[in-house]
C-alpha cells in the first residue's frame, strides 16, 4: 500500500491544447504549463512515498482512493465554517482532479493507468490545508478487489 498527501490547491485535468510545430508543420497535443506541473509534482510525491514504504512499481491491478480537500470560502459565515467537512459541489468537477493524479502517477506508481480498477473519490470542503490525500493498494496482495 502506498500512502501521502500531496500539498495546494487539487488541479484538475486539462483538456489538451493543440498546435502546430515549427519545424515539420505538423499539429501535436500538449498539456498546459499548471496540469504538467501538478502532475509532475504528484509523480514526485509518490516516488518518495513508495521509496518510504520500500514498494516497487506495482504490476496488476490497483485500488486508488482519493479525498480532495478544499479551503472553505473566506465570505462564508462562522456557522458555516462549523459545519465543515461538507461536500465541494463547485468546479472543478472530480473525474478531472482525479484524471491529473492518475496520470501523475503513470510510470512511477504503476505501469499504465489502464491498472486502476477500482476508484473512491470524493472532494470535501476543509479548514485545513488544501491538498490531496491519495492511497494505492496492491489488489493481488490486499486481497481488497472481492466484488
Amino acid at each position: 500500500m502506498i500512502t501521502f498527501f500531496v500539498p495546494g490547491k487539487p488541479v484538475a485535468k486539462a483538456r489538451g491544447r493543440a498546435a502546430i510545430g515549427k519545424k515539420k508543420g505538423k499539429p501535436f497535443i500538449y498539456s498546459d504549463a499548471t496540469t504538467s506541473t501538478y502532475e509532475a509534482c504528484v509523480g514526485l510525491i509518490c516516488k518518495q512515498a513508495m521509496a518510504r514504504a520500500k514498494v516497487k512499481q506495482l504490476t496488476g491491478p490497483v485500488s486508488l482512493e482519493i479525498i480532495f480537500r478544499f479551503a472553505v470560502p473566506k465570505s462564508w459565515t462562522k456557522k458555516q465554517k462549523e459545519m465543515v467537512p461538507l461536500a465541494h459541489t463547485a468546479t472543478p468537477d472530480l473525474d478531472n482532479l482525479v484524471k491529473a493524479i492518475k496520470d501523475g502517477m503513470n510510470g512511477v506508481a504503476w505501469e499504465d493507468d489502464s491498472q486502476v480498477s477500482i476508484v473512491y473519490a470524493k472532494k470535501l470542503y476543509s479548514n485545513n490545508a488544501d491538498g490531496a490525500y491519495v492511497t494505492v493498494s496492491d489488489l493481488e496482495t490486499d486481497k481488497k478487489g472481492d466484488i
